[in-house]
């Protein structure tokens, strides 16, 4: 069905999504927020509630000093993306799918240029009649040789 969901605000969200937990009981519960910007303590507050086993996970690239447990992953390196990207696509599909790898060179090699673009144009000021993100990406990528 198509059914979706309908908040009346974040908030709102937020407090529906603490009721659904309620509601899952003693299971232990761990909500991933993934890709949090710095200066998003505020964001991570909201999701704390005070429910018997629940954790939240943050991935990030930055540190926040405010909460206490930190881990730092360092980047896959070349063998290890490959492998999980092989590993991934055959799941997807019907685990027997074969992707070359070329192909697979391809588009770790795109993916590792778009996130870096990308993170270098969200990382510099955007003033009003600047460039947007896509303008930066788009120009970026015509400029790549593989």
């Amino acid at each position: 069905s198509d059914e979706r969901l309908e908040f009346l605000s974040d908030e709102d969200a937020i407090n529906q999504l603490e009721h659904l937990f309620n509601q899952i009981g003693p299971t232990p519960i761990l909500l991933i927020l993934d890709d949090v910007w710095p200066g998003s303590e505020s964001l991570i507050e909201k999701f704390k509630f005070d429910i018997p086993d629940y954790k939240i996970m943050v991935t990030s690239r930055t540190a926040f000093p405010r909460f206490n447990s930190k881990y730092n992953l360092e980047p896959l390196d070349h063998e290890d993306a490959m492998s999980l990207f092989r590993h991934h696509s055959a799941y997807l599909q019907d685990e027997s799918s074969y992707i070359p790898d070329e192909y697979i060179e391809k588009v770790l090699f795109y993916c590792v240029k778009l996130c870096y673009s990308t993170m270098l144009d969200t990382c510099s000021p955007n003033r009003e009649g600047l460039y947007s993100t896509d303008q930066v990406v788009s120009r970026q990528i015509e400029t790549w040789d593989y």
